[in-house]
């Protein structure tokens, strides 16, 4: 599987992924996620959750970030998807 990742071929970290997410589509598109209370973000676990986890490779045994994370106890794909949303969101604010 091809996944989205930095010019040099490198797994992009959370920040990355957000940037990139916001530099790919318009700010009118992400209204919705804009517009949600951050209670209300793990209702986007099985969509934009699993468009993170798939589009960014954090299932990828490869992906150092997944072993890296300083935020993260057991650092897991689901996690880390949550953790990107959320970063999302907060930078829509």
């Amino acid at each position: 599987m091809e996944y989205n990742k930095n010019p040099d071929g490198s797994y992009m970290d959370k920040h990355q992924i957000v940037d990139d997410i916001l530099n790919k589509n318009r700010i009118e598109d992400l209204s919705i996620l804009a517009e949600m209370r951050v209670i209300d973000l793990i209702t986007l676990h099985h969509s934009l959750g699993r468009w993170i986890r798939n589009s960014y490779g954090l299932w990828a045994e490869d992906n150092d970030n997944m072993k890296n994370d300083e935020c993260l106890s057991e650092l897991h794909a689901d996690q880390y998807s949550q953790k990107t949303i959320q970063l999302l969101w907060n930078r829509l604010q």
